[in-house]
């Protein structure tokens, strides 16, 4: 399987207190780190961000998704609306998850029917990020932004979405939200003992 990746970078971070795409973990931003753990899986990667110039110097392309911090079903919006002609289908990531490299990806590409529009894991219910989403999703996701629903799980339930069990693996992903979810992050980098944090 090889799709645009598109990663998820333009929200507020409001409970980190500060930009989690570009925040350091073990010397390298988050989002850099998201983008090497899908580059196997990835024609291209692209940072979907809420003002152009927003991760300069990272060297990651980037689309925009008008800057009005709803979430990231308007980041799928911009980037299915990115998307080039002759592409379908792309995988849509956080920029605040580490280790998604210990998932197969592949387990999604290989679950699709040509009448879905949509594939994810599910682990007690649908995980939508990262997922992989079809163009066709377009006007529904234009009419429940309209509606002012802003939820990706919402949006699988209405869809034609394949739901693929979690990987064993799942339990190994860690978000960073906070700084205390950075720490123990950077300690299983770094194998530091907990205790000792």
């Amino acid at each position: 399987m090889q799709v645009p990746v598109y990663i998820a970078a333009g929200g507020l971070s409001r409970r980190m207190g500060q930009d989690k795409a570009q925040l350091l973990l073990a010397g390298r931003p988050l989002v850099l780190r998201v983008a090497d753990s899908l580059a196997p899986w990835a024609c291209r990667v692209t940072a979907v961000v809420d003002q152009p110039g927003r991760l300069a110097g990272l060297g990651l392309r980037e689309c925009v998704d008008g800057g009005t911090h709803q979430g990231p079903l308007l980041a799928l919006a911009a980037a299915l609306d990115d998307l080039q002609p002759e592409e379908d289908w792309l995988l849509l990531a956080p920029c605040d998850v580490v280790g998604l490299e210990r998932i197969d990806w592949g387990l999604l590409g290989r679950a699709r029917c040509p009448q879905d529009q949509a594939a994810a894991f599910v682990q007690d219910r649908w995980q939508p990020l990262p997922a992989l989403y079809h163009r066709s999703l377009k006007s529904l996701i234009a009419q429940r932004l309209a509606q002012g629903d802003r939820s990706l799980r919402g949006l699988l339930d209405a869809a034609r979405a394949r739901g693929v069990a979690a990987p064993e693996q799942w339990q190994d992903l860690q978000p960073v939200n906070t700084q205390a979810q950075l720490l123990l992050a950077e300690a299983k980098l770094l194998s530091i003992p907990q205790e000792n944090l």
